[in-house]
């Protein structure tokens, strides 16, 4: 089980309660989720972001300027912060790269990590995790999709991401996502051919 919090407190409460991972959604804003996941021998899932989600104006609103090559800079900045969790006591081995889609980052930027995923993989040499399900910058696409309309968008991102190397995918839809994802690996092992 995991906690997704940015309060130091909420995450020692949960690992307490005997959650195993928390996911740090404002990039170590406050190094003290470090200590605390590092006193439980936890994981640490690191979100890129700008900030906290109470600073943004909204989710997938940022200026197009704000990075001069989002996949760099996201990658500079949270190795920043994966150091930091270190320097504090948390493992390597302990720690997950989450490249934060629509977290301080307009549809264009989430749509430019996400096509540059493979990039990320293997600059960042932790597991990464990818959370698209169902967020805005899927609008890029399809601009009238409502939250609950954004299902062929996530489970794409979900594909893609696999294919691409993330470790983790954070989705809504477990059951639909799963099918794709496997039933994609069983077509390129060339399973059921003859």
């Amino acid at each position: 089980m995991s906690i997704d919090t940015a309060s130091p407190e909420v995450a020692a409460k949960a690992l307490e309660a005997g959650a195993c991972a928390v996911n740090d959604a404002s990039c170590l804003h406050a190094p003290a989720i470090a200590s605390a996941v590092a006193s439980a021998e936890a994981a640490l899932v690191l979100m890129h972001t700008r900030g906290t989600p109470t600073d943004m104006a909204g989710f997938s609103r940022y200026p197009d300027g704000g990075y001069s090559d989002v996949v760099s800079e996201v990658c500079s900045e949270w190795e920043a912060a994966a150091a930091h969790a270190r320097s504090l006591g948390v493992p390597r081995a302990a720690i997950v790269m989450d490249p934060g889609l629509g977290f301080a980052k307009n549809a264009r930027q989430s749509l430019a990590l996400l096509a540059h995923l493979r990039q990320i993989v293997s600059r960042v040499g932790v597991p990464v995790a990818v959370g698209a399900s169902r967020k805005s910058f899927l609008t890029a696409v399809d601009p009238g999709a409502a939250v609950n309309d954004r299902l062929g968008g996530s489970i794409a991102a979900a594909m893609h991401a696999v294919r691409e190397g993330a470790s983790i995918v954070r989705v809504h839809d477990v059951r639909a996502t799963r099918q794709a994802v496997d039933l994609a690996r069983r077509l390129r092992s060339g399973v059921g051919e003859g």
